[in-house]
């Protein structure tokens, strides 16, 4: 997703008028935790200005992690600090309901003297591969031999008790980058580490694909706010004259939109275009006559030209990416 987040952060990326980060939190703060730590990489500025804006009675610390290039480790150790409780640490491009981190985190807590539970799911292709015995223990992660077999792929979401900080920090010291690296050296050191297996719907947003899949499965269940336009699934919206907005947006004579699809401030849509469905047109979004769109994901001020036709693609200004 590298060209994507050339000018913005992978967790900012818009879609279904909202951003994974705009979802997480949220989800976060119900899931009961005291404070919320955020790790500030690339375009970390970007996030922090995001956040205090969006969500300004949120209890959030900002963690500036100017190594963050070196790994995920690094960022993750950074990040901590001198963190002193139970903690769960969870990637920013996560789209997980809020019943799924509390029961991660009660799965931790409800069992005593673990160290770490890490949550993992039977069902995704995608993720780190791990092993793991009839109690629920792990037995493998990452790269594993063919003696022993799969159980699920890693959502890499971790309920952690502060000494798995300091062992973090030893590996790090150490030359590792990685945080499935860390959790395969303590297994070779015969340290316990218990799993939780999701049941929940969840999604790591990494590639193009994940990310129209997230967008369509967002639009089906859309809540309207004032001043952007939401078709419904099923629904379709047809213009029999030009329509033009308080909110900036313009749609012409001719055009055809089928939900569900999205529309936020400060679009246009040319005369004859249809749109739709699983569309998300962002701010600033223009596209021009007689073009058709569907299954696609349009930000930062894209635009259009007239005539044509996409679809399966992320338009970002103005050019296309697709799988």
């Amino acid at each position: 997703m590298g060209p994507l987040t050339e000018s913005i952060p992978k967790a900012l990326i818009p879609f279904a008028g909202t951003t994974s980060l705009g979802l997480l939190l949220p989800n976060l703060e119900q899931a009961a935790p005291i404070s919320i730590t955020i790790g500030l990489g690339w375009f970390g500025d970007f996030i922090r200005d995001y956040v205090r804006s969006t969500y300004p009675d949120y209890s959030i610390n900002f963690v500036d992690v100017p190594n963050y290039e070196i790994g995920p480790l690094e960022t993750l150790v950074t990040s901590a600090g001198e963190i002193d409780s139970t903690t769960i640490i969870c990637p920013a491009d996560l789209i997980a309901e809020s019943s799924f981190l509390e029961n991660v985190i009660d799965s931790h807590i409800s069992s005593s003297n673990r160290l770490l539970t890490l949550a993992y799911d039977t069902v995704k292709d995608k993720g780190t591969p791990l092993a793991i015995d009839e109690n629920g223990i792990l037995v493998g992660i990452g790269e594993l031999p063919d003696t022993i077999p799969r159980s699920g792929r890693s959502a890499m979401v971790l309920v952690a008790e502060p000494e798995f900080f300091a062992i973090c920090r030893k590996y790090r010291n150490l030359g590792m980058t990685r945080v499935r690296d860390v959790i395969a050296a303590m297994l070779a050191e015969q340290v316990v580490v218990h799993t939780h297996l999701i049941n929940e719907t969840w999604y790591d947003i990494d590639s193009i694909s994940a990310l129209l899949e997230v967008n369509r499965n967002l639009l089906g269940r859309y809540s309207p706010s004032t001043g952007v336009i939401y078709v419904p699934e099923g629904d379709v919206l047809e213009m029999g004259e030009d329509l033009v907005l308080d909110s900036g947006t313009t749609i012409q004579n001719g055009v055809l939109i089928k939900g569900p699809t999205f529309i936020a401030h400060d679009c246009f849509i040319g005369a004859n275009s249809a749109i739709g469905p699983h569309v998300s047109m962002e701010t600033g979004t223009s596209v021009q006559n007689s073009c058709n769109i569907s299954n696609a994901v349009i930000f930062e001020s894209a635009n259009v030209s007239s005539g044509t036709h996409l679809s399966n693609v992320i338009v970002r200004r103005n050019r296309v990416y697709t799988e």
